[in-house]
């Protein structure tokens, strides 16, 4: 489901989600932690690119060394983002069509558990995305050196697009959608070594608004949905959760 995205940390947030979404209570907020922390680092990430490549630009400047920086300053945000919010993920239990399930593990595990995600995922994560910055700068010096009479400040301004806050607001949207899944998906892995039988449902606010990626999925357990694809996000901008139902 794609929601319009909000980044005033005053707005009640209970008031923009479905009742029954389990996260409606902060989900706003830490999709707004999540896009402050893009916001600046692809901000800082511009400006440096521009101060190494000179003026006239040269792509040997940016080496091997300046982009493993970079990745090192996206890993430092990133990953223990991801980690808070997919324990925010084991929080939100609140199975339906069932009594709520006792806690069933040591917080300290589901911790480990939970770090050990986000230092895999988000490793691929920022991998991935470092890898389309190098791109686009790649293209676009490479246009701007075969277009004579351009101007540093014109190079910069066509690389802003892919530095801005639309990239910075989609990745916060399915990140933080990923990660609470995530969370989700380790309380289910946790019944389930216990002996308890769950299904995982996929939710969506089941309105207007819904995509039509997402809604067929409304409801149903993962013995469905699984077979397309994973839990969400489906997609970029995916803001459905996964809820827990005790097994038949």
């Amino acid at each position: 489901m794609c929601r319009p995205f909000v980044t005033n940390t005053d707005v009640d947030t209970k008031a923009t989600r479905d009742r029954d979404d389990p996260y409606a209570a902060y989900r706003d907020d830490d999709e707004a932690r999540f896009y402050r922390l893009m916001h600046r680092l692809f901000s800082e990430e511009l400006i440096a690119i521009m101060d190494v490549l000179g003026d006239p630009p040269d792509l040997n400047n940016l080496d091997s060394d300046f982009w493993a920086s970079r990745e090192g300053a996206f890993r430092a945000g990133v990953i223990p983002l991801l980690h808070g919010l997919a324990l925010r993920g084991t929080e939100a239990l609140a199975p339906i069509k069932a009594d709520p399930i006792p806690i069933l593990w040591d917080e300290a595990v589901i911790s480990e558990e939970a770090l050990a995600w986000a230092r895999t995922y988000g490793y691929d994560l920022i991998r991935q995305l470092e890898e389309r910055t190098r791109k686009v700068v790649q293209e676009q010096v490479a246009l701007f050196l075969e277009t004579p009479g351009g101007s540093i400040g014109q190079l910069r301004s066509q690389l802003l697009p892919d530095f801005g806050p639309r990239r910075a607001q989609t990745i916060a949207v399915t990140e933080t959608t990923r990660a609470y899944s995530e969370g989700m998906t380790l309380v289910h892995q946790q019944a389930i070594r216990a002996g308890i039988q769950m299904d995982r449902i996929w939710q969506t606010a089941n309105d207007e608004k819904v995509c039509p990626i997402c809604g067929p999925n409304h409801g149903k357990a993962e013995r469905e949905w699984m077979q397309v694809g994973g839990p969400p996000p489906a997609h970029p901008n995916c803001r459905c959760w996964v809820t827990l139902e005790v097994g038949q």
